[in-house]
């Protein structure tokens, strides 16, 4: 069982407090990344808008047609694109996707601004009540590109409005267009097109293509209830859990409970219960008992969020269980984190007696660790200690301190995990994929324009990464493996199923 520490990005902290005697101490297990929680089984719960974390789902599809025809209309700077829809509920929109293609366009790709509008004779009218920006893109396949609006539409059921598309300016080569449907298969609204920058519209009737590929998505104004069962936690031997400990926000209205399941066997049977070991009894509280769980070697939890609406949702941090061990040392501390330099600088403090060495030990597994360092003793006494181990690559490493005794007897510390930090690199979430994916980079990247590319060199897509967590959709794209490139020169393989 790895016991470990940490925290989103690289930060470790593990405080411990053990006694020079074999005393029973606590010893805790922390989920808290995205890696942690995508091993798990969610129900309705989103765990990647806000990576390291679990909440609820806010947005809901509410209008929709997701057909398409091979046929497009032409958007420039005074020659706009878009699409009439009619909620079915009120309340506020907070984004759209919308189908657009960039027809052999080889150089600069500008940005699109996308507008909501009220309607006046099915035809938009008067100034935008939500704007958005759809980053610039070369894409010769029709994509489903997304624009989130930083202050939401108030839409009222039953009231066409209107979805507006244009680009700030000509690509460089090529140009925009806006997909259209097969047919009219949208009974809420129509395509539409502007001229004069917006300022004359029409509605065509072309047969066969009279409807725009969109979805808009609404804050969800009902309730919302989800649950995520964590991956099992193999403790390696019989053992006494001793507590469930959580990180979490709530707010008035909204709920998050848990529930435990143990047993000796990796297959079950595992039955979820709360503190009275029923099925009907949650854990509400953070650092709750779990001595109920006694000579078990397998376990896992439970997490029930709910919300009376999407506009504000419950969110769990992390999630940490404990459970009883004995040790001959007292640790008071051991931390972690990346300092400037690359490097994991790893710190703590002991009370110790009698200790010639602290050898630093690594490993990629928690399986096998191989030495990296050694420091003496500073002799008996409450003493801090430091080191420091370069780190490369963007995965997780294990570190321990192994304190060893003059007479050659020796105890290792708690597990440590620490995350280098993605400062000129991507990290891709879920991968392989069924269709959408996750980006996670750090400040260094924002803002810089990336590229998807097949296996042959064809550029799939364009896109301009605008923030450090960014959902890319390859839903439309056949299976198989592309190569995302990066402004900075370094690439990502990802696999499309």
């Amino acid at each position: 069982m790895k016991q470990h520490h940490y925290i989103p990005f690289c930060f470790v902290l593990l405080l411990q407090s053990f006694s020079i005697q074999r005393t029973t101490a606590q010893i805790c297990q922390k989920e808290s990344s995205q890696t942690d929680f995508l091993a798990g089984t969610a129900y309705n719960v989103d765990l990647l808008s806000s990576p390291g974390d679990i909440t609820l789902p806010a947005l809901v599809i509410d209008q929709q047609n997701a057909l398409l025809s091979n046929t497009g209309t032409a958007l420039t700077p005074t020659s706009y694109g878009g699409q009439t829809f009619t909620p079915a509920v009120s309340g506020s929109l907070a984004k759209i996707a919308v189908s657009l293609f960039c027809s052999s366009c080889t150089g600069t790709t500008p940005d699109l601004i996308v507008e909501i509008k009220a309607t006046a004779a099915a035809k938009p009218t008067g100034t935008a009540l939500a704007t958005g920006t759809i980053a610039g893109f070369n894409s010769g396949t029709a994509i489903d590109a997304v624009a989130n609006f930083t202050s939401a539409a108030t839409l009222t059921a039953g009231t066409m409005y209107a979805i507006v598309v244009h680009p700030l300016a000509k690509p460089s080569a090529g140009s925009y267009a806006i997909q259209r449907s097969t047919g009219d298969v949208y009974a809420g609204g129509t395509n539409i097109c502007g001229s004069s920058s917006g300022t004359v519209w029409s509605i065509p009737l072309t047969p066969g293509s009279t409807d725009v590929r969109f979805k808009t998505y609404m804050i969800n104004p009902n309730p919302i209830s989800g649950n995520f069962t964590s991956q099992l936690q193999d403790a390696g031997t019989l053992l006494t859990f001793s507590g469930l400990g959580f990180t979490a926000a709530k707010p008035a209205g909204t709920d998050i409970k848990f529930q435990v399941a143990a047993s000796n066997h990796s297959a079950g049977p595992f039955t979820f219960v709360g503190p009275d070991g029923t099925p009907s009894s949650y854990f509400t509280n953070s650092n709750a008992s779990l001595l109920q769980f006694t000579n078990v070697q397998y376990i896992q939890y439970k997490a029930y969020l709910t919300a009376p609406n999407g506009y504000a949702l419950p969110i769990v941090n992390d999630v940490n269980i404990c459970h009883l061990t004995t040790m001959t040392v007292k640790w008071l501390q051991v931390s972690g984190d990346i300092n400037d330099q690359h490097q994991a600088a790893l710190n703590w403090t002991i009370q110790e007696t009698n200790t010639d060495h602290y050898i630093i030990q690594k490993s990629a597994d928690g399986k096998q660790f191989i030495n990296v360092g050694t420091v003496a003793s500073k002799g008996d006494g409450t003493k801090r200690y430091a080191f420091t181990e370069a780190v490369e690559g963007n995965g997780g490493l294990l570190f321990r301190i192994q304190q060893v005794n003059k007479n050659g007897s020796s105890s290792n510390s708690p597990v440590s995990k620490i995350l280098p930090r993605v400062l000129n690199s991507v990290a891709v979430f879920p991968n392989p994929t069924d269709g959408v994916v996750r980006l996670s980079t750090g400040a260094s990247l924002l803002n810089t324009k990336a590229i998807l590319t097949n296996c042959d060199g064809k550029i799939m897509l364009g896109f301009a990464i605008q923030s450090a967590s960014y959902v890319l959709n390859l839903s439309s794209f056949p299976a198989g493996i592309y190569i995302l490139k990066l402004a900075n020169g370094t690439s990502q393989k990802i696999i499309k199923r």
